[in-house]
């Protein structure tokens, strides 16, 4: 089953382009090559177009809505910070810039039970262990959730106290409510899925809050179980005693998957005692264990309230009570002894992953993460400018900004005749977007996906480097597709009553045209060409008088998962005037000049000199920019089925610039590779190195060696290191090079 979606993804950059002039900038101390000037921006709709203005939220009852943004005199218009934005994400890819600013640091979980490589691995093997294999009877199968008090320790951070947990029947928790309360009614407990409506359907009419859960229990002693027939789990199973005999214990309600029908239906929770959720901890028993930092920030990311998702249900219940330093009920994993690795609110919770996207990002380029108050300025910073908040008092403003972009003549709105339903796949999938092998070396048979959770390097066999160094697959990009009038797609018929997650778009027609004046002030003509080039994808058409040249295609505002935001951009009256009054600048300064300009530039400062126009990142956008090259592609979010059938096939997003499109070079190639093999961060480090030599050494074929050898070679004068190596390795190197270069 392959993957798709409607986006793809620019690869990360291993290297960040620090101009040297970057302390320099100023808008009062003129540059000698300094430009000042405008020029008007064109932007004509390709497709249906919304970037949004006024909107409803949805409810329970109505979709939501949202409209095109309009002026006070009700004309049309884009925000000239929405044309900012979009010009900043294609530079910080072109640019080379550092991306550890704009990507949010967050940690994802996993609960997965399937029999995939993915699941077994990272999931199901942390969950469970299965010691005895025995022919034609049950597995029996040691479970590795452990049952705990979550509390505060003297000096408030959070630990946990362990405690024993028995098993409790649906119906012995009926019984253990009537003898409470004659009048209650069971359906909540079996039909809700929410842990927190289950413990405020016990709770009803009883007073005494949470109390009422704290009572005695009739523990029976630890037996193997079978369960669905194929495995034994070893537990006590428990029942309410009503007289008061019984072990002191807390009932404990979980959640419950979809309506618990089939052979996974849920009929018990889970009791804790032993001790209880008020006795104090007893010499010779467990001692509270304490929960690492990271390890609490992590099941908070995945608990609390974040952005598209409410605060988990069992926690919302709980939460005050661990406020008030009271006691909590946890699962809780220990891969080495008293060290607890993760927590969760039920039996098989979902797992926190042990690296977030930032570690990820750091492991294409730790520069990427280097705090925003020291950092250095990449090129989209330099012109945009630096949030005062974040830069250490450098107070950078931006250099360039986009008037407000008027739409022409009165164009109609177009209302569709049903709602939309814009929710896509999440982050924490790992087949979309944590980067896999790529084409030419694919998945192997019963491999896992890399995940946001490392694997080790030192097992046995060892694991592949892109397994135990994962990274982002890269920067999100929408292909564009040539699309025309909005037709939204029938709301799926499971989701037609759930008006909470549509939402009507109403969009304007393709044809409709926005006219913007940009203007600048002393940006340096590589600046300008850049920013130019952001605009123009480096087409020279762009500058001309015919609209209907410019094939390149920009993405703008909403709706872009369904086509939308489609738009070619166009600029004329292109002015400029030197910012230095003493400069001896003449020449007219053209758009395609400048466009010259930067990508000479690019290409005599990128790292290791190679071409720049033939990198990774360049090469995505400008196909994903080009609707004839994407016409092959499916841009539509899977199913939830395509989505089942994905994972069971551990099937993922291919990179977009290989495979049927376009083949890499050697050197880069080899180069990635050895730095995931030496786990080195830094490409100029392995081309300077002897193991790229030897590996280049090693080739076998003529016209691939001699090919792989200029290209050396080139990136080597680029440096500076043919004539002057440096250090010994490199010295090494260049003499293997020398030693053994083709005719």
């Amino acid at each position: 089953m392959p993957v798709k979606a409607p986006f793809r993804f620019a690869r990360i950059n291993r290297w960040i382009y620090e101009p040297a002039w970057a302390p320099l900038v100023s808008h009062d101390v003129p540059f000698a090559d300094g430009l000042s000037g405008e020029a008007e921006v064109k932007i004509t709709a390709k497709s249906s177009i919304l970037v949004g203005g006024d909107r409803r939220k949805a409810t329970a009852e109505e979709a939501g809505e949202v409209r095109p943004f309009q002026l006070p005199d009700g004309a049309y218009a884009i925000p000239g910070s929405a044309l900012q934005g979009m010009a900043r994400a294609i530079l910080e890819v072109a640019g080379f810039g550092r991306l550890g600013p704009w990507v949010e640091n967050r940690k994802f979980g996993l609960r997965d039970l399937s029999g995939t490589p993915t699941a077994r691995q990272h999931y199901r093997s942390r969950l469970s262990s299965m010691p005895f294999i025995q022919e034609g009877a049950p597995n029996e199968v040691t479970i590795n959730s452990k049952a705990g008090w979550l509390m505060k320790s003297p000096n408030g951070s959070p630990c946990i106290l362990p405690c024993e947990y028995a098993r409790i029947r649906l119906d012995d928790v009926l019984s253990f409510k009537q003898t409470l309360n004659p009048k209650h009614l069971p359906g909540v407990l079996y039909l809700s899925s929410d842990a927190k409506q289950r413990y405020c359907w016990f709770l009803k009419n009883l007073g005494q809050g949470k109390a009422v859960l704290d009572a005695h229990f009739e523990i029976d002693c630890p037996e193997w179980h079978s369960h669905t027939g194929e495995i034994c789990i070893r537990y006590s199973r428990c029942r309410h005693d009503a007289t008061g005999q019984g072990t002191p214990g807390t009932l404990v309600l979980t959640g419950k998957p979809e309506a618990g029908t089939g052979r996974r239906k849920k009929n018990r929770e889970f009791v804790f005692h032993t001790p209880n959720r008020v006795d104090k901890p007893i010499a010779g028993h467990p001692q509270p264990l304490p929960v690492d930092d990271d390890v609490w920030k992590a099941f908070l990311l995945l608990h609390e309230e974040q952005p598209g998702r409410k605060r988990n249900p069992s926690w919302d219940f709980w939460k005050g009570e661990f406020d008030a330093n009271r006691r909590v009920p946890v699962f809780y994993w220990e891969e080495t002894p008293r060290e607890v690795t993760t927590l969760g609110m039920a039996f098989a919770f979902k797992a926190a992953h042990r690296k977030s996207t930032h570690d990820l990002l750091g492991h294409s380029c730790a520069d990427h993460l280097d705090p925003v108050v020291t950092m250095k300025l990449d090129l989209a910073h330099l012109i945009f400018g630096v949030a005062a908040e974040h830069d250490d008092g450098r107070g950078l403003k931006r250099r360039a900004r986009f008037g407000l972009a008027r739409a022409e003549g009165e164009p109609l709105r177009c209302t569709p005749g049903h709602p939309s339903i814009l929710l896509g796949p999440k982050p924490s999938y790992a087949g979309l977007y944590v980067r896999q092998r790529h084409d030419n070396n694919p998945l192997q048979a019963d491999e896992p996906l890399a995940t946001y959770t490392p694997l080790n390097p030192s097992a046995n066999p060892p694991a592949a480097p892109h397994l135990h160094r994962p990274e982002l697959a890269g920067v999100k990009i929408w292909p564009a597709r040539g699309a025309g009038k909005f037709d939204p797609d029938s709301v799926p018929t499971e989701l037609a009553d759930n008006h909470n997650v549509q939402t009507t778009l109403v969009t304007l027609p393709p044809g409709t045209v926005f006219r913007s004046r940009l203007t600048f002030h002393n940006l340096r003509p590589v600046e300008l060409g850049a920013l130019l080039w952001a605009l123009s994808f480096g087409d020279e058409a762009a500058f001309g008088d015919d609209s209907t040249a410019v094939t390149k295609r920009h993405r703008l505002g909403m709706g872009k998962p369904l086509g939308l935001g489609e738009v070619a951009i166009r600029m004329t009256g292109l002015k400029t005037e030197p910012t230095c009054s003493t400069s001896s600048t003449e020449a007219p300064v053209t758009g395609p000049a400048l466009l010259c300009t930067f990508k000479e530039h690019m290409e005599s400062t990128a790292a290791y000199g190679r071409d720049w126009s033939n990198s990774k990142q360049v090469k995505a956008l400008l196909k994903a920019a080009d609707p004839t090259r994407n016409a092959a592609s499916d841009p539509e979010y899977m199913t939830l089925q395509e989505y089942q059938d994905a994972k069971k096939d551990s099937a993922y997003l291919p990179d977009y610039v290989q495979g049927n499109y376009e083949k890499r070079a050697w050197v880069d190639e080899t180069i990635e590779l050895l730095m995931e093999q030496h786990h080195v961060n830094n490409e100029l480090q392995i081309l300077r190195g002897r193991p790229l030599a030897n590996a280049w050494n090693a080739l076998g074929d003529p016209a691939l060696k001699r090919k792989a050898f200029q290209d050396i070679r080139s990136r080597w004068i680029a440096q500076g290191w043919w004539d002057n190596p440096g250090g010994v390795a490199a010295q090494q190197a260049r003499q293997i090079y020398r030693d053994n270069a083709p005719p």
